[in-house]
């Protein structure tokens, strides 16, 4: 790992969920994003049942195989924020911050917050490729993969 000539980027974008944070928040814990993520299968290490608290611990593996090992580094519930370090250790780290407000009776405002530092070449590659545009673009499918996600519950509700 070369560490000389690390890349930096920091990236923040807001998007809109429709439901209140109390119900949003949830979804961006590691169980939670399973709901609305594809293919997201995260590994508890610390603790074994995956609850997401203060200091939690658990991999999660890329298309390469390799492990990028994560941390609950900030968890305040109470007023919707939660904050993780990712370490992809070949490529990059990550600190990422998520904070959840009331835009209205049933809204959200998620503020989704990145800093990504290389660690390699490699890692200097992948964070230029954080482009503003592209960020933008990758947070946009959060948004809508979420919303769809509590429209699907929606339906489900009135389903039942």
């Amino acid at each position: 790992m070369e560490a000389r000539g690390a890349l930096r980027a920091s990236r923040s974008a807001r998007i809109r969920l429709g439901a209140a944070p109390s119900a949003v928040f949830p979804l961006f814990t590691p169980e939670g994003e399973r709901r609305w993520v594809e293919g997201w299968n995260p590994e508890s290490v610390y603790p074994a049942d995956g609850a997401a608290e203060l200091h939690s611990v658990f991999l999660t593996h890329n298309h390469a195989a390799q492990p990028s090992i994560w941390a609950i580094v900030g968890l305040d519930a109470e007023h919707f924020r939660v904050s993780y370090l990712r370490a992809a250790p070949d490529s990059h780290v990550a600190f990422i911050a998520v904070e959840c407000v009331e835009d209205g009776p049933g809204r959200t405002v998620a503020t989704v917050s990145y800093t990504f530092t290389g660690l390699s070449a490699a890692g200097n590659d992948y964070v230029a490729g954080f482009t503003p545009e592209h960020y933008g673009e990758w947070i946009g499918q959060w948004e809508v993969a979420i919303n769809r996600y509590l429209d699907s519950l929606r339906h489900a509700s009135k389903m039942a």
